[in-house]
């Protein structure tokens, strides 16, 4: 899901391992800057550049902008989900006689 988002599984964890990603506009338009600065800063491969816990705490979208509401994200993440499985599913062998279960673990 983004920010890191990739069909190929093993270039999907390259992408995250090098913290390389994008904010989708689909995803990340109604997004402020803040948000996307807070963001920037935890997604930092290098544990000593990223923020800390307390630095987290103190940022100022997390202080002053961040909504107090919850945020409805349910629907794009079923997407997600559901896409994810088909893709799984669409991937397994199909020259062998052996059964496969794919077990919806949510």
């Amino acid at each position: 899901f983004p920010p890191f988002y990739n069909e190929n599984i093993p270039l999907l964890f390259e992408s995250i391992l090098k913290c390389d990603f994008d904010y989708p506009a689909d995803y990340f338009d109604d997004i402020t800057d803040s948000a996307l600065d807070f963001i920037d800063a935890l997604l930092i491969g290098s544990p000593s550049k990223r923020l800390t816990a307390q630095q987290a705490l103190e940022h100022p979208w997390l202080r002053n902008a961040a909504p107090t509401k919850q945020l409805r994200v349910s629907h794009s993440l079923m997407q997600y989900h559901a896409k994810y499985k088909l893709d799984t599913a669409a991937a397994l062998p199909t020259d062998t006689d052996e059964t496969f279960i794919i077990h919806d673990d949510y």
